[in-house]
Parts: C-alpha cells; structure tokens; sequence
C-alpha cells in the first residue's frame, strides 16, 4: 500500500486523491478474497461511518470556501495589497506579517483559496524584499498547516477525532504542546532560511537560487 500511494504520487501515475482511492479498493480486496477478515454484509455500516465522516470533511471545507468567496466578494485581498504598500517593513518584519497572516486565515478557511487570494500578493512584496522564493512558500504551507489542527476550522483535528471517538475540546491540551514544537520549528526556519534551502540548492540550483 505505501508503494501505491507514495509511488503513485512521486510516479506522476496519479494524484494524491487518485491514490487513495487506488490504496482503499486495494486492502478492500485483500480483506475480502484474500485475507477474508471483511464479510460482505458488513460493507454497509462501513460504508455509512464513511460517509458520516466525508460529509463532516465536506461541510468544514464548504464552510471555508465560503468564506474564501466573502473575502474575495469583498476585496481583502486589496486591502492587504494597500496595507503592505503602505508598510515598509525589514524583512524580518514582513515574515512575521505573513505567519500572522497565513495563520489567521488557516483557522478559518481551506489552505487552497488561501493560496490562490493571499499568494499572488504576498509573495511580490516578499521577492522586492530579497526573500527566496521557496523560503517563502514553505513558511506559508507551514503556516496553513498549522490552521488543519486549530479551531474553529481544524479539518485534520475534527476528523482525527470523529475516527478515534474522542471530543474535541478533549484534546487542546495535547495538540496545544504539539503546536508549540510546530511553531519554534517554523520560527527557526524564518532565522535561519539556509537550514531548509541546503538540500534544494544542492538538487535544483538554477531553481532555488
């Protein structure tokens, strides 16, 4: 199974999506003719905690492309434009800008409208201020990241603990400590970009720069 998922991906065969697809009807395979541990009468209750726990990803992603469409029906993204315009930040200042950003928006909207309103105008001001390219991209991805495990929008924390049966506000506590080894790692990365640029520059250096 990690070589159809993974090697699917890395092959260019299929997408990520496609590969989880390709990887369930797999072990659904084995479970049912070959290690025959899944009886065909029990599909139906999988079937349906599968599509409680679609409809619970599909309802949080729903909500924040909603979200996403208000923002963008309203021109945010302008007024950030504006904002760093008039701002003249270091460097230094204008990294912190983008993780409170990119944080504050990962909390309540999906990462993809994010990048796709919020990118094309951070990352120009980034680049007129001499940031790499690819050190920029990974502290928003990070950032975004981090937005999957915190409320109110927390798509990975809500599934996680719809599958293990576990409340939410049960687990702030552990996630909370999580996310601290998260953060200091990420403001490592913004001090010392050369401790993640290493391997790029040495396998795509025209790339990296």
């Amino acid at each position: 199974m990690p070589i159809i998922i993974i090697g699917g991906v890395l092959s260019g065969i299929c997408t990520a999506t496609e590969s989880a697809v390709v990887a369930v009807v797999y072990s659904l395979f084995l479970t049912l003719f070959v290690e025959k541990t899944l009886r065909f009468k029990e599909l139906k209750l999988i079937f349906i905690q599968t599509a409680k726990g679609t409809a619970t990803a599909l309802i949080c992603i729903a909500s924040a492309n909603v979200f996403g469409y208000i923002m963008a029906y309203f021109k945010v993204s302008s007024l950030v434009q504006q904002l760093l315009t008039n701002m003249h930040m270091a460097p230094w200042q204008f990294t912190l800008f983008c993780i409170a950003v990119f944080f504050i928006l990962g909390c309540f909207m999906d990462s993809t409208p994010a990048i796709y309103i919020f990118v094309p105008i951070i990352a120009p001001a980034g680049l007129a201020l001499g940031m790499n390219p690819v050190h920029l991209g990974i502290i928003i991805c990070l950032t975004l990241a981090i937005g999957m495990v915190t409320p109110p929008y927390g798509l990975c924390l809500l599934l996680g603990c719809q599958i293990s049966g576990i409340a939410p506000q049960d687990t702030f506590r552990d996630v909370g400590i999580m996310l601290l080894a998260v953060m200091t790692t990420l403001l490592i990365i913004c001090m010392i970009p050369d401790l993640i640029l290493w391997l790029p520059r040495l396998v795509v250096p025209n790339a990296v720069g």
